[in-house]
């Protein structure tokens, strides 16, 4: 069994809030999606949340692990090698924590007017999985994504097929934070990121909703991109350790 890092006995030095604009936007920049792959954001600014839509053209085959002790989660059990269903029609990403989980709603509408789904004896069937995030202390909080926000969704994928994928605070990253060692008051903003890989025609895309207890890190140098806030000079980030040493 692995022990667990002894804390450092004198606190790594706090670490200046900023990251260059361009690299955010040269990040963003290098992400494509596969052919046969739709990705689509609708949000509510003010209220702070919003959802995220892939649509599988022409269905996929998926997998999940479901980490974390408090999932907000949707036919993820599809997934599962045995069941008989084998392919999913979209993945839904979604703030609003439980209350979220009615976007999918609007996405199966939606495949359904567009014939897309499981078919069962003539009757289509939209296959549609889904996670949500908690972000119900960000912005209004009488507010969810509901299956209208799955559908514009869907509408915003196919408006936007081609085109370049958006990052930031849109889709399901509207309401995401991130940082929240001290509470939410020493948070940071968090958002939805998009990078890929290729090997030759094979390429990688990786989707995500950062919504993280702890801080961001770049593992290219070891910079510290958001994370928790230091509660005596705001403008700086604490190490992790700092934090929980506060907390403690």
């Amino acid at each position: 069994m692995g022990e667990h890092p002894t804390p450092p006995t004198s606190p790594p030095t706090s670490t200046p809030v900023g990251v260059p604009i361009e690299k955010l936007i040269e990040t963003g920049a290098t992400a494509t999606l596969p052919l046969g792959f739709l990705l689509g954001h609708t949000e509510d600014e003010h209220a702070g949340t919003g959802c995220t839509v892939v649509i599988c053209e022409q269905g996929a085959v998926g997998a999940s692990s479901v980490r974390g002790a408090a999932p907000a989660t949707r036919e993820t059990d599809l997934l599962k090698a045995h069941n008989t269903v084998e392919r999913v029609d979209a993945v839904v990403l979604s703030g609003g924590s439980a209350f979220g989980l009615d976007s999918a709603g609007g996405v199966m509408r939606w495949l359904a007017e567009h014939e897309m789904g499981f078919d069962v004896g003539g009757i289509i069937v939209p296959i549609v999985c889904g996670a949500c995030i908690f972000d119900l202390t960000v912005g209004a909080q009488d507010v969810y994504p509901d299956a209208s926000f799955g559908y514009a969704a869907c509408e915003n994928a196919r408006e936007n097929a081609g085109r370049s994928l958006k990052t930031g605070n849109v889709g399901a990253g509207m309401g995401a934070s991130v940082g929240k060692l001290l509470g939410e008051p020493f948070a940071m903003k968090g958002g939805f990121g998009a990078a890929s890989v290729t090997c030759g025609e094979i390429i990688v895309t990786a989707l995500v909703a950062v919504n993280a207890l702890g801080n961001v890190f770049d593992r290219a140098n070891t910079q510290t991109l958001a994370g928790v806030r230091d509660p005596q000079k705001k403008s700086t980030m604490l190490d992790p350790y700092q934090a929980f040493s506060i907390m403690t």
